[in-house]
């Protein structure tokens, strides 16, 4: 079992639906419009395409993403980000001072065990999913949002989740999000969401999951649900 398409994985309920970024948008969406609680990786990190294919090239490992030679400060400091990868970490270090919106604190590596044993905890889930029983759709915008995924990329990308899922069910579905407005903030509007992931019209399993509850503030993605 392998990689199918999205119609043969509308023939039977999912067991996963997971976010592939490169956004928390996606992520927030996936989970309130097919109510599940479950997080996996990449759901709070802002990932371009080309750091994802060569995150998911290490098997997401955790060395790789937290090494620290690896990991600075943006120039504004709002955020940490992989000199590599290009993928930034937002929720993950603290700020100087209580607001999320304040700078990233300038010695946050010193932090770096707490977001080091979260991401592994949810490798091993993400990891775990290769198993003759899932059916799993992976779900990825394209990092202009609206635009689309070039072939290559695609082909990137599959190519590394059929060497990590060799034994699951699953497809890789190109999502089209709309964008931020101040009106709905980085959650974007979820009747425009809902329309998107509609159009999808897959069926998510009861068995694996637990309901969505909505922790995320306006300002900040909720890290606490794992």
């Amino acid at each position: 079992m392998t990689e199918v398409s999205l119609d043969q994985l509308r023939q039977k309920e999912l067991t996963h639906i997971v976010s592939l970024g490169p956004r928390c948008a996606l992520a927030y969406n996936l989970r309130r419009y097919f109510d599940f609680a479950m997080a996996f990786p990449f759901d709070w990190w802002i990932t371009p395409v080309n750091g994802l294919i060569k995150a998911l090239a290490c098997s997401v490992g955790v060395e790789t993403l937290y090494a620290q030679d690896g990991l600075e400060r943006t120039k504004e400091g709002k955020t940490v980000r992989h000199r590599d990868l290009q993928i930034r970490f937002p929720h993950e270090f603290p700020h100087a001072g209580e607001l999320p919106g304040r700078p990233i604190v300038s010695n946050f590596y010193d932090h770096v065990d707490g977001p080091k044993r979260r991401t592994t905890h949810l490798v091993e889930r993400f990891l775990g999913l290769n198993d003759p029983n899932s059916r799993i759709l992976f779900a990825r915008e394209p990092d202009d949002f609206g635009g689309d995924i070039s072939s290559q990329d695609h082909a990137a990308i599959s190519a590394q989740l059929a060497r990590l899922f060799p034994d699951a069910l699953w497809t890789l579905a190109i999502v089209r999000g709309p964008r931020e407005t101040d009106a709905f903030g980085w959650k974007c509007d979820p009747e425009c969401w809902d329309s998107v992931l509609r159009g999808l019209d897959v069926r998510l399993s009861r068995d694996h999951h637990v309901s969505f509850v909505d922790r995320a503030t306006p300002i900040s993605a909720d890290m606490a649900t794992l």
